[in-house]
């Protein structure tokens, strides 16, 4: 699908948002209720009208499927959501170019990660890493044998300059871009590296394991500078501020039992604080673009919204059916881009401040375990087990 179609389906969505008298709330809740009038020709005549105003009607829509009573109300409520989220959220393009040779992960695309200006995209798969221009959809490198690992962790330096990627084979390693020549290889892990981050000139790293070890390293020796002490579990992800004063990390002393993240003082290698509510394994945690929110996702099927400086739970988004691999926020920090695993293979949008969850992608794939959100705002890319990494466009 054209960038162009794309764009042009979603001026014709607004367009017909845009068309004809009786948009505002009491309009549309009159003809959500006449969804379950006796005649049919006024349910059809009411399911139009709704389908025309679009995306005005649709947060009322979302809620009439929920929670009307009238059971007819309820069906034609959710296809409408459907027809209006299907225009709002699309697929753009498929990158097609991993080969699931790896005997036991297969297809699996474990982690994408994103340049800042968003020109880039390294995609982890078990057959090696790939580079790719996201625009044209091109791959321009193939990292070499060398890195047909299983990568748990990917992640540019804020400069674009260099990148991070940690494996199942206790290593971190850091490449030039967009050379893909080889920087450095960090050894001193004894398990899997779940979590890695370059500071933002590339020339320190932040790695964490299920060795339940955090490093903070000189990438230039490849030595450790550091071990952040206290408490110690396994760490699934990690993520540094953009200011690079602090690191949290999601810890977890035993999968499917109540997790805690962490923050941690990249100075002095102190923990400042704990977020505690997940219930079970975090999977992802991001920083808002200002440093002052906490985003983290999990196997509780829940997604936490979390103030750094108090350490307060500020938002829950609950939806996902399944366990949630991945949350991150888009550039301006107002919304929430998720995917999930088996069971809930779909791509979701949320409203930051609400909770409330804007648009929803239809089922796809065999289940997500990436998502990376482009830097204009309207675009992300997700990953899973089929393979393919996936771009989408949502409207702004």
């Amino acid at each position: 699908m054209s960038w162009t179609r794309i764009t042009c389906v979603t001026i014709f969505v607004l367009a017909l948002a845009a068309d004809g008298p009786g948009q505002g709330p009491e309009d549309i809740a009159r003809l959500i209720r006449q969804l379950g009038a006796e005649e049919f020709a006024e349910r059809e005549s009411a399911s139009n009208r709704l389908e025309r105003i679009g995306v005005p009607a649709l947060s009322a829509l979302q809620d009439a499927a929920k929670k009307d009573a009238d059971l007819e109300v309820r069906a034609r409520a959710a296809r409408l959501v459907k027809i209006i989220e299907r225009f709002l959220f699309h697929e753009v393009r498929r990158f097609e170019g991993h080969n699931g040779t790896n005997p036991i992960w297969g297809l699996w695309i474990t982690r994408l990660a994103v340049s800042p200006d968003g020109r880039h995209l390294v995609s982890c798969g078990g057959d090696g890493l790939r580079l790719w221009d996201t625009v044209s959809g091109k791959m321009l490198l193939f990292f070499g044998k060398e890195c047909q690992r299983c990568y748990w962790a990917a992640a540019f330096s804020q400069d674009g300059r260099r990148l991070i990627a940690g494996g199942d084979d206790n290593l971190a390693r850091v490449w030039d871009m967009p050379s893909g020549k080889l920087v450095q290889t960090l050894k001193g892990h004894t398990n899997a590296v779940w979590g890695a981050a370059l500071s933002k000139d590339g020339r320190h790293a932040v790695t964490g394991s299920w060795d339940q070890k955090l490093l903070l390293w000189d990438v230039e020796t490849g030595k450790p500078v550091r071990e952040f002490l206290g408490r110690r579990d396994k760490i699934r992800c990690l993520a540094l501020s953009p200011d690079g004063k602090w690191l949290a990390a999601g810890h977890f002393a035993t999968e499917q039992a109540p997790s805690t993240l962490r923050l941690w003082n990249l100075g002095n290698g102190k923990e400042i604080c704990s977020f505690q509510g997940h219930e079970a394994e975090i999977t992802s945690v991001a920083f808002s673009a200002d440093g002052k929110k906490l985003l983290s996702s999990s196997f509780d099927k829940t997604i936490r919204l979390w103030d750094v400086g108090s350490g307060r739970e500020v938002q829950c988004f609950r939806g996902h059916s399944a366990w949630v691999e991945w949350a991150a926020f888009t550039p301006d920090g107002k919304r929430v881009i998720s995917c999930a695993g088996p069971g809930d293979e779909t791509v979701r949008l949320w409203d930051a401040a609400t909770g409330r969850r804007i648009y929803c992608s239809e089922p796809f794939g065999q289940g997500f375990l990436c998502v990376a959100p482009l830097p204009d705002g309207r675009h992300c890319l997700t990953s899973g087990k089929d393979g393919l990494v996936w771009l989408w466009e949502w409207k702004k």
